[in-house]
Parts: structure tokens; sequence; C-alpha cells
């Protein structure tokens, strides 16, 4: 967790240190936080994907949610999620739609 907390402080002393830069009205907050996940897209996919491993989770007793890396059969984005052993469908991130999907290794 301290990375992810590392990586926040970061962007807050940059917003800081860059506070013209930032005060006009294309820099809404969304607008910050996208621009940097981007330039630190690497870094994040390290941090959050090295903690997540094909694993399955317990409920009561019955192994019925996992936790993956899969990928939309409609437009092939790849994404982590967790989802009940029954599910066929998820939401793509990406295209939004309801669609078949499939586990993929995580590198």
């Amino acid at each position: 967790m301290n990375e992810l907390e590392q990586i926040f402080i970061e962007m807050l002393n940059n917003i800081d240190d860059h506070k013209e830069a930032y005060n006009k009205p294309e820099w809404t907050n969304e607008a910050i936080v996208k621009t940097w996940i981007k330039a630190h897209e690497t870094q994040l996919k390290k941090l959050f994907i090295s903690g997540v491993t094909t694993n399955t989770m317990n409920e009561d007793n019955k192994k019925v949610w996992r936790g993956a890396k899969v990928k939309c059969d409609l437009c092939s984005y790849e994404w982590i999620a967790v989802y009940h052993r029954d599910c066929d469908k998820l939401e793509c991130k990406n295209c939004t739609n309801m669609w078949h999907f499939e586990e993929v290794e995580i590198i």
C-alpha cells in the first residue's frame, strides 16, 4: 500500500507545484486523474496486478467467486475482475457492453 500512497502523494505534490497550470477550466479533477494515470500506467499496472492472482474466494464454504485477469471477447480489452463462477458475461470497462469474456494469464 505504501507504493500506492506514494503515487498519490507525488500527484498531489505535482499539482501543488504547478497550481497556475492546473487552474484552468479544462483541468477538472477527472482530467487531472486521467492524465496522471496515463503517465504512470506501467507503474500502476505493476502495483495492482502484482497483488492479484487467479484465486477462488469462498462464500458460505462454497467456492463461488473468482478473481482473474479477463479479456472482453468483443473488443479484446483486458482488466482484473471479480465475478461469480456462474457468470458468463461481464460489463467491459472499455466498450461498456455486457459480453462474454475469457480468463487470460497474468504476466
